[in-house]
């Protein structure tokens, strides 16, 4: 992997949560990020690309590799702590502000899901994200 990647311009570039138009325009430079965050939290979590496809499209397996590859992707963005704890805030800080409104009502929705554990809790969020805005919601 390339030099470390700034955790804010990770969580830019990678933000999983509501950034469906943004994705769409990106640059080759914020691809390449989402890529090696992605690469970074497959290896990490040993997820199946199969499962995080599903997980794009609403169907979210109980597959602790899953729930896992989620808790990575959150806390590389720094918006959960390893054990769990995940600040709503600072994600929305991270947003550009075209897409704090509409990001904002589905963090704060979901900022208070909790699991059995932090890779539980990541995967609760990302749920319930997608059930606040299944039409604006990616998985790096």
């Amino acid at each position: 992997m390339k030099a470390a990647m700034a955790p804010l311009a990770t969580a830019t570039a990678a933000m999983l949560l509501l950034l469906a138009a943004a994705v769409r325009g990106q640059d080759d430079e914020m691809r390449e990020m989402m890529d090696q965050l992605h690469q970074t939290c497959v290896g990490e979590s040993g997820v199946s690309e199969g499962n995080i496809d599903a997980a794009r499209k609403g169907n979210f397996i109980e597959d602790a590799n899953l729930k896992c590859y989620m808790k990575c992707i959150f806390v590389q963005m720094t918006c959960m702590s390893d054990d769990g704890v995940f600040d709503a805030d600072t994600a929305i800080a991270m947003l550009p502000d075209n897409l704090k409104d509409v990001a904002s009502k589905a963090l704060n929705a979901c900022k208070g899901e909790k699991g059995s554990d932090a890779c539980d809790t990541a995967f609760k969020i990302n749920q319930c994200l997608f059930k606040q805005a299944p039409k604006d919601y990616i998985l790096v």
